[in-house]
């Protein structure tokens, strides 16, 4: 009889060196739109929903 041993992690372990360049690269882009839609005059409310459109039209395209 074989035994498969499964690894896990702990979600406590935190991420991984690949996990943590996306994320720097989530934040830096983040910081990025903030600062050209603060440019255009548009205030938090308008850039989350703005944001949250684009999010879901590429969404629908992946779909």
């Amino acid at each position: 009889m074989t035994t498969r041993t499964e690894q896990t992690t702990s979600p406590s372990a935190g991420p991984g060196p690949v996990e943590a360049d996306i994320w720097e690269t989530v934040g830096r882009l983040a910081r990025l739109f903030e600062a050209h839609d603060g440019a255009r005059g548009l205030d938090q409310a308008q850039q989350w929903t703005l944001q949250v459109l684009k999010i879901a039209e590429e969404t629908g395209e992946a779909s």
